[in-house]
C-alpha cells in the first residue's frame, strides 16, 4: 500500500507497506488484530502514536516525542526507541529482532518473549521501567546490555528477567523481587545495583561481581544458582540490608573476602589471589 483507503479495517491477513507509504513516516496508526501481519519495507519512522497489536516485520524507529503502545504480536525487525520517545508494553509480546532504547520503555503488563540471539541495548540516559509482575523469557540467546536505568516499582511480587544481563548502568529494585536469571558466568555485573526497603534483587545466572551493590534496611541482594566470581576490581557491598545473601550457589574469591557474606548452602572457592 502507498496510501490506504478510508476506514480500512484489517481483520486478518497480510498488508505490505512500501517505502512510499506516507514517505516512510507513520504519523498515527492503529493496528489491533492479533492475527494480522504487517510487512514494512524501507525506513519506517513513527512520529505520532502507533497502537500495535499485530505482528510486524521490518525496521521500526520511534521518533523523539512519539509513542508506541504495544499490546500484542511480534516485532521481528530492528526496533529503535529514540531519545524522548516512549514505548508502552501492555500485554504479551514477542521480540524477534534487535532493540536499542535511547528513550523510555514502560513494561506495564504481559510477558515478553525473546526469540532470537539479538542483543538489546538500554543506552546511557535511557530508562527501562518494570511496572508489572511478569516474565521476560529468553528462548534464544538474547543479551540485555544496560548502560542506562532499569527500575522495578509499583508491584510487590516476582518479576523474571531471562536475557543475559551485562550492566554498566543502574538497576534499582524499589519493590517486589527482580530476578536476573540469564546464565553466563562471564557476564559483567558492574555499575550500580540497589534493593530498596522490602525489595529483593536476585542474581541466579552467574557472572563477575564488579559493581556496587547496596541493600537498604529491609532490602536484600542475593546470589543463587549460578557460579559467581568476586573480581580483584573490588566491588562495593554496602547498606544496612542483607548485602550478599549466597544460597545454593558457588562463588570464587579472587581477592579479599566480601563483607556481610551469608552462606546458607553452596560452594566457596578461594582463588589464587585470596
Amino acid at each position: 500500500l502507498q496510501q490506504p483507503p478510508a476506514n480500512l479495517q484489517l481483520v486478518s491477513g497480510t498488508v505490505n507497506l512500501s517505502p512510499q507509504f506516507q514517505n516512510g513516516t507513520i504519523t498515527n496508526l492503529t493496528i489491533n488484530q492479533a492475527h494480522s501481519y504487517i510487512n514494512l519495507n524501507g525506513t519506517n519512522i513513527v512520529t505520532g502514536v502507533l497502537n500495535l497489536s499485530a505482528s510486524l516485520s521490518g525496521p521500526l524507529t520511534i521518533a523523539p516525542g512519539a509513542v508506541l503502545n504495544w499490546s500484542g504480536g511480534t516485532i521481528s525487525g530492528a526496533l529503535t526507541v529514540s531519545s524522548n520517545a516512549t514505548v508502552n508494553i501492555e500485554d504479551e509480546v514477542v521480540l524477534s529482532g534487535p532493540m536499542t532504547n535511547m528513550g523510555t520503555i514502560n513494561w506495564k503488563g504481559g510477558d515478553i518473549y525473546a526469540e532470537s540471539s539479538s542483543p538489546y541495548f538500554n543506552e546511557p540516559g535511557a530508562t527501562f521501567n518494570i511496572e508489572c509482575d511478569a516474565s521476560f523469557y529468553n528462548y534464544g540467546s538474547a543479551s540485555f546490555n544496560n548502560a542506562g536505568l532499569i527500575q522495578k516499582f509499583g508491584t510487590i511480587n516476582y518479576t523474571y528477567f531471562g536475557p543475559v544481563l551485562t550492566n554498566s548502568g543502574t538497576v534499582d529494585v524499589e519493590s517486589g523481587v527482580l530476578n536476573f536469571d540469564g546464565y553466563n558466568p562471564n557476564s559483567y555485573l558492574g555499575g550500580f545495583f540497589f534493593a530498596e526497603n522490602g525489595a529483593t534483587n536476585t542474581f541466579s545466572g552467574g557472572g563477575y561481581l564488579v559493581g556496587s551493590y547496596t541493600a537498604a534496611l529491609g532490602g536484600t541482594m542475593e546470589m543463587t544458582s549460578g557460579p559467581f566470581t568476586y573480581s580483584p576490581s573490588a566491588p562495593l557491598f554496602n547498606g544496612p540490608g542483607s548485602n550478599l545473601f549466597l544460597q545454593s550457589a558457588s562463588i570464587t574469591f579472587l581477592t579479599n573476602p566480601i563483607p556481610n557474606l551469608q552462606l546458607l548452602g553452596g560452594t566457596v572457592v578461594p582463588g589464587p589471589y585470596f
